[in-house]
């Protein structure tokens, strides 16, 4: 068995290549292309770069010494001979992505395969300065750390996505995670003494939708998060928009009740007050405390106050028609709210995340009528509506991602 000084010797040797490697920007486009497409040729290298087919090879050589590519396979190419495939090493590093939710938060540690080796997740409210949730999540990370034995050296990056008003690029978040004044980025640093990359969690999703789900094929895209808030990431011109300051997406907070209840970002009436998670599950429990009939009576008959959004889509999954029509009520706020970004934007697809999109149809029926009501015919027509195939790791896909793109191949 290799001794632990001799195993931190060739760790240090193959950070070193590594970083002469990464040193090269043809070298980190081959990398951001392993990480998106999962594998390549030397001819697709060529092709990619636009050198020529030995200096793709000797750009792919370089990459395998330093043991961030390996062959892969060899495959037939159209011409009967066989080409080599090439992939990333997945233990060449390790990406940690947070998704640090109001209520929870959900940590994944990813190999560059893209595969979550190791996952937890915390009860937290993560409010500006929360002093507990540094804590929470430093737990978390040596947790993972020691179940899968990875070395905390071999992690390359931090990417996180915090829900409400992110400034990525100075590494600020104003609405969570706000201390004192103090980018969270530079506490996260501080903390972990690795590179951090934050965003909004909306954008993340985006992102991760446009690399690895539906979106990959349309060139305009509106990523709606239905959770405990709602949110919507804008993939325009086969790009993620992220607005002058990176605040695009504030879809949530479109006010739709002028003489509603306050919302948390200080306004009233917003649309999170009457569709987001919170606001179905707030709805069901003062209908049932009023006597309306449901499932949910039963289930909670000791204490209502404990009905979430996830059960209430799932009873309604079930049939019930108390839940059903606090859906179809959610569907139709979003649906008229998302009438005027469609008017505005003309996008081909609607992709529905967040754990509350599971609802399906449940929700879609009722924004589909709003879009063919309140849209001009044009513009509504042959929009396509569909469920994230990413399912809840969306937003660690795109943190990874983020993670490749800004922080090892920038």
């Amino acid at each position: 068995m290799m001794n632990l000084n001799i195993l931190d010797q060739v760790m240090q040797a193959e950070a070193t290549l590594a970083a002469q490697i990464l040193h090269n920007p043809r070298s980190k486009d081959v990398i951001k292309y392993l990480f998106y497409q999962s594998s390549v040729t030397l001819k697709e290298v060529s092709i990619l770069l636009e050198i020529t087919h030995p200096t793709a090879a000797k750009l792919i050589e370089e990459l395998q010494r330093s043991n961030i590519v390996q062959t892969l396979e060899e495959s037939r190419s159209s011409g009967g001979r066989r080409s080599a495939q090439y992939q990333l090493n997945p233990d060449a590093g390790y990406i940690l992505c947070v998704d640090a939710g109001r209520l929870n938060t959900k940590l994944a540690l990813m190999n560059l395969h893209r595969e979550i080796l190791s996952y937890r997740h915390f009860r937290s409210r993560v409010f500006k300065n929360d002093d507990g949730f540094i804590p929470l999540l430093k737990e978390s990370l040596a947790d993972m750390l020691e179940e899968t034995r990875i070395p905390n050296q071999k992690i390359i990056g931090m990417g996180v996505g915090i829900p409400g008003f992110v400034d990525s690029v100075n590494g600020t978040s104003y609405s969570f995670l706000d201390y004192f004044g103090k980018p969270i980025q530079e506490v996260l640093e501080e903390n972990f003494d690795l590179p951090v990359v934050i965003s909004n969690d909306v954008n993340m999703m985006a992102h991760a939708e446009h690399h690895f789900g539906m979106a990959q094929h349309y060139k305009d895209t509106l990523v709606l998060n239905l959770g405990w808030g709602i949110g919507m990431g804008f993939i325009l011109n086969n790009a993620v928009y992220m607005g002058g300051d990176g605040f695009a997406g504030e879809f949530g907070h479109i006010q739709v009740d002028p003489g509603g209840i306050a919302c948390h970002c200080g306004k009233v009436g917003c649309l999170e007050t009457v569709a987001s998670g919170e606001a179905i599950a707030r709805i069901a429990i003062k209908r049932l405390q009023e006597g309306e009939k449901s499932l949910l009576a039963y289930d909670y008959s000791e204490d209502l106050t404990q009905i979430t959004a996830r059960k209430i889509v799932s009873v309604a999954l079930e049939g019930d028609e108390f839940s059903i029509q606090l859906l179809e009520e959610s569907g139709e706020a979003i649906g008229k709210c998302l009438a005027i970004v469609l008017q505005v934007l003309n996008p081909k697809l609607i992709v529905l995340g967040g754990k509350h999109s599971r609802a399906g149809k449940l929700i879609t029926n009722s924004i589909e009528k709003c879009i063919t009501r309140y849209t001009n015919p044009k513009i509504g027509e042959g929009i396509i509506i569909e469920q994230s195939s990413l399912g809840e790791n969306a937003n660690m896909l795109g943190a990874a991602g983020l993670v490749i793109e800004k922080l090892v191949c920038s």
